[in-house]
């Protein structure tokens, strides 16, 4: 999927990019290399700019095969009891380096705008080139497997006694709409704790955002066992994989 045609949101504007620049997020390009913060959530910082919670507008990015966007945030009132609106206050950032609703969900606007987007699948394949595990004591442990190309991301998610499964398609394919609302209409375990469904289903939406829209990865098979900070174990992970890939260990 590509953007045909740029559009607003109540929380920010979305324009096409030229093929191959990528997604930039208030001017910030996603990648490894500018990740500021992760544990709770994803923070991007690039010459000066932050942008805070980027999770919660790759997700929808990315599930929807999106490769190349502009997108610039809209918030324009600050909500000081979210603690990330005090933070972002405290560093002198705007309101519109904010992504995501204040309910916790994904930027789940993104499926419901039309006329917006054209279908153009990308073949783009990139995995893993052997094992990866990252373990960070308290906070649980990751494993990234090699995956064929156009089989996706295929994620087993657990936290506690809790555990759930998905397969979701970044390119080659188009995920169903069902699941995408289930992803990203879901809230954060920040909001609504660990114990339930619902933030696991979050939770895909997020690795989604982390593996595939700042690590790149497009099929893989992901087993994670998790806390809050799960955003700790993803950047871990590909700040790993970036290593082999240079030749380290």
């Amino acid at each position: 999927m590509q953007i045909k045609k740029g559009f607003e949101c109540d929380l920010f504007s979305v324009s096409a990019a030229t093929p191959g620049e990528g997604i930039k997020l208030n001017g910030i390009p996603v990648c490894l290399e500018n990740v500021a913060k992760e544990d709770s959530r994803i923070d991007l910082m690039y010459k000066g700019t932050r942008v805070f919670i980027a999770e919660h507008i790759l997700a929808p990015l990315k599930l929807l095969g999106i490769e190349d966007a502009i997108v610039v945030g809209k918030e324009k009132e600050w909500d000081f009891a979210r603690p990330v609106h005090r933070f972002a206050y405290s560093v002198n950032m705007k309101t519109g380096s904010i992504f995501g609703p204040s309910d916790g969900r994904h930027c789940y606007e993104l499926l419901e705008v039309e006329g917006v987007y054209e279908s153009k699948e990308s073949q783009r394949y990139y995995t893993v080139p052997s094992p990866v595990v990252y373990e960070k004591p308290g906070l649980g442990s990751i494993e990234i497997l090699p995956s064929a190309p156009c089989t996706g991301m295929q994620f087993s998610i657990t936290a506690g006694k809790i555990t759930v499964k998905a397969r979701v398609y970044v390119t080659c394919k188009q995920n169903d709409k069902e699941l995408l609302d289930k992803i990203l209409k879901s809230r954060t375990p920040a909001v609504c704790g660990l114990d339930s469904d619902e933030p696991m289903w979050h939770a895909i939406g997020d690795f989604t955002a982390d593996l595939c829209g700042i690590g790149k990865l497009t099929d893989a098979v992901v087993n994670a066992e998790v806390g809050f900070d799960y955003h700790a174990l993803t950047i871990g992970s590909l700040r790993k994989l970036s290593e082999i890939e240079k030749g380290g260990h």
